[in-house]
């Protein structure tokens, strides 16, 4: 398909209505500007308890079915647009009685030096957020993953170890200062909310950036570009490849 619209020359974007959703926009923004520091892992997952049914596309493999392919793709390229390319590292799957992937787990290592850990499921209830850890603080996004609209921004500060830090460690763990902190753990928040409110059901973000780049003449859509859409879908080739298909 890419080779084909590139060759013609004609407009072709995946349909990954996600990224242009308006919290997408301010996250990317806030990491480019180093407000967590160097990001160092990304944990994200997605999914729903569905109850295996041959007659579900999602459970069909000849339809193209399996936790990787209905849900993981989610997490997967939101850790690609926002930690950028990425090698696989490892991956493993419950393949249930129909034949499909109902329960997968990916590990990434970025280019830059991230890693990611993802989480698919097509049979529990996952709890659908996002976490990303830099080396001054840490951003959780809100479920649900599929359509976010908020997100919590805590700063961190690095500790540098000396030759006295085991003195503090001693006082750090008495009655009286373990008591001390779990009173005041509330109060210590210092976490920045960030909430970008989406109109309607989402969907027209993405539909308002692909009128935009055709009438500017464009053959791709800079936020969803077909390099990353070929990325996603040789890593999910890559993760299956790694499977021992042992059907529960």
């Amino acid at each position: 398909m890419v080779n084909a619209a590139r060759s013609a020359g004609v407009f072709a974007m995946e349909g990954m209505w996600t990224r242009f959703l308006p919290l997408l926009t301010e996250l990317r923004q806030r990491l480019k500007q180093g407000e967590i520091g160097e990001v160092r892992s990304f944990q994200a997952s997605f999914g729903l308890p569905n109850i295996a049914d041959a007659g579900d596309n999602q459970f069909n493999a000849e339809l193209g079915g399996g936790a990787l392919l209905h849900r993981g793709v989610y997490p997967l390229a939101l850790a690609l647009d926002l930690l950028g390319p990425a090698t696989l590292s490892g991956s493993t799957a419950t393949i249930g009685r129909t034949g499909v992937d109902e329960d997968v787990v990916i590990l990434l290592r970025h280019q830059a030096g991230g890693l990611s850990t993802l989480r698919a499921s097509l049979r529990v209830g996952l709890s659908n957020d996002v976490t990303i850890e830099g080396t001054h603080g840490r951003l959780h996004i809100a479920a649900p993953l599929y359509r976010p609209w908020r997100a919590a921004l805590t700063p961190t500060k690095p500790i540098l170890r000396t030759s006295g830090q085991r003195r503090f460690e001693l006082l750090h763990e008495s009655s009286f200062a373990q008591g001390a902190a779990q009173r005041l753990s509330a109060l210590r928040s210092r976490s920045t909310s960030i909430t970008r409110h989406f109109s309607g059901n989402g969907y027209h973000y993405e539909a308002d950036a692909v009128m935009a780049a055709v009438r500017a003449g464009a053959t791709e859509c800079s936020a969803m570009p077909l390099s990353d859409s070929l990325a996603i879908a040789d890593l999910i080739e890559a993760a299956r490849a790694n499977w021992v298909v042992r059907k529960t």
